[in-house]
């Protein structure tokens, strides 16, 4: 195990990657607290934030399969690299001539940070196989996800620094820098160039096409996405519509909100490092159920147990327990996957674990306006529907075998898979 660590510290190449993504991260994070405040600031508006966010969200649904395409085709370096540079250029185009001139020019820049994650989310989501063997992949992706994970800390600690700051401009530029930083971390990224497989499209949208067909064909994805989209339904709206509206209902301090959110993101960075010490969970999948249902029920009794102290501990647990179960998953799909096939099976895994998001935010919006349903009810019901569809994971036979796919287990076994996938596990075979 040591000699494994001491592998992943000498690789020069995950240590840019950990850096610099792990760096974008904190940028990400203390964007959208700047920006929002900016917005809130300068209009006074609800609305318009929430605009501002949707215009960002969804450019970066609708193209991520398009950017899975590029990951696939293209390298992966210079797509994040690219995609970083564009955000630097982004916000030092927005310093110049869009602060103090109304929404328009916020509205903008939202729209084109989301067509730029499009392109830059599949490709990081890929790129960990281009320089570990597999047999590493859990571990660097544990190392790579708790940095990330750490970032809902330390990128609003890094947004209210720079609040400090006098002037819009001063904050967006620093940040702009946090991106140029990064890009020029991965810039020195040596990847050897991929073998071109399969048959490569000249319309973009077939080689869409050929991505969700691959996805069709393999039972484990489909339940994966299908689970995945099922539990953002459940989790999202609880999560970050009825906690701050829990927080206000029972007149506690706006701090407390503060608290179960650093919580959940502390309880993150403390499960990617159980994933990591774990070798990715290897061996340990039949417990994604349980661990999953006992997240969900953690989640419905906030909104039924009014007790600061003992809420922050369940929220500890809910992120200890998504961590635990996402960073293993993610390095159980870059050993399995096709190469071909992997930056749009990411991109795909991505679009079905947001694309229900938005519909959870308005549907308890909805049912707490309404007052159809009290909202501690509904956070414990979301949390219960969260366990219950956990608990379907046990069930499904492809999901009980899927650590015995070929690829799995070699990896598990003799390093880097080289074996072609089972029968049971091949996609369909397309003209």
């Amino acid at each position: 195990m040591i000699g494994s660590w001491a592998s992943l510290a000498r690789n020069r190449n995950f240590l840019r990657i950990w850096l610099g993504t792990g760096l974008s991260a904190v940028g990400d994070s203390a964007y959208f607290i700047l920006l929002s405040w900016y917005v809130v600031t300068t209009s006074g508006s609800s609305l318009a934030v929430g605009t501002t966010l949707a215009l960002t969200a969804v450019p970066r649904l609708v193209l991520m399969m398009v950017g899975g395409v590029l990951a696939d085709r293209m390298s992966r370096r210079v797509l994040l690299t690219g995609s970083l540079a564009l955000r630097c250029a982004i916000l030092i185009a927005f310093t110049l001539t869009g602060l103090g001139h109304g929404l328009v020019p916020v509205y903008a820049t939202a729209l084109a940070f989301g067509l730029v994650d499009a392109f830059f989310w599949p490709a990081s989501g890929s790129v960990l196989p281009d320089v570990l063997p597999a047999e590493q992949l859990g571990r660097g992706n544990g190392v790579v996800q708790t940095t990330q994970q750490a970032s809902m800390v330390s990128g609003p600690l890094t947004a209210t620094l720079l609040l400090w700051l006098p002037g819009a401009w001063v904050r967006f530029d620093t940040l702009a820098a946090i991106y140029l930083a990064s890009a020029f971390i991965l810039a020195g990224l040596a990847i050897a160039p991929r073998p071109r497989l399969g048959r490569i499209r000249d319309n973009p949208l077939g080689d869409v096409a050929a991505g969700l067909r691959y996805v069709s064909g393999v039972p484990i994805l489909l339940i994966l996405m299908g689970i995945s989209a099922l539990f953002n339904f459940f989790f999202a709206g609880p999560l970050n519509v009825g906690l701050p509206l829990l927080v206000h209902q029972r007149q506690w301090p706006g701090s407390d909100f503060g608290y179960f959110t650093a919580a959940v993101g502390v309880g993150g960075v403390l499960g990617g490092v159980l994933a990591a010490l774990a070798n990715g969970m290897r061996g340990r999948f039949r417990w994604f159920g349980p661990i999953a249902a006992s997240l969900g029920v953690s989640l419905g009794l906030v909104g039924v147990l009014p007790l600061r102290l003992f809420d922050v501990v369940l929220l500890l647990a809910v992120g200890i327990g998504l961590s635990v179960i996402t960073i293993p998953i993610n390095s159980y799909l870059q050993t399995v996957v096709d190469p071909e096939y992997l930056g749009r099976t990411m991109a795909l895994l991505t679009v079905s674990s947001l694309g229900l998001t938005p519909v959870s935010y308005v549907t308890l919006s909805l049912l707490v306006h309404w007052n159809a349903v009290p909202l501690s009810r509904l956070v414990l019901v979301g949390g219960l529907l969260l366990g219950a569809v956990s608990l379907m994971l046990s069930l499904l036979p492809p999901f009980r075998r899927m650590e015995q796919h070929p690829r799995w287990v070699l990896a598990g076994q003799t390093g880097r898979a080289k074996s072609p996938p089972s029968a049971e596990l091949e996609p369909v075979q397309h003209p």
